[in-house]
């Protein structure tokens, strides 16, 4: 009796062992922004509006590495200098594609 319990669980172990597994890999097909500033002062004092929500200083997304991900479809993007809104951009994004928007303040 004691060897067919230990053959059972030695068994089991096994069979817990050789478990199957599988990976599950996720694609970010967010569409990304990125900006090209061309300022007279640091981009750092300049704001990111995205349907009126504030998203941050634009010095935050200028390199393709730290683009701006938002869900596809139509967007009013704004700049923003000391309050005042500098640049609108009214943009159309779809799955996975890179919009690079030039920004400088014309005085």
């Amino acid at each position: 009796m004691k060897l067919l319990l230990a053959f059972t669980l030695a068994l089991f172990i096994t069979g817990c062992v050789n478990k199957p597994t599988h990976n599950t890999t996720v694609v970010d097909d967010r569409p990304r922004i990125t900006f090209d500033a061309q300022l007279s002062t640091a981009a750092k004092h300049y704001s990111v509006y995205i349907d009126g929500i504030a998203y941050g200083s634009l010095d935050n997304f200028l390199s393709d590495e730290n683009a701006l991900r938002i869900i596809s479809g139509r967007h009013q993007i704004s700049i923003t200098h000391n309050g005042a809104v500098i640049k609108t951009y009214d943009v159309t994004l779809g799955a996975n594609e890179t919009r690079v928007l030039k920004v400088s303040h014309d005085k």
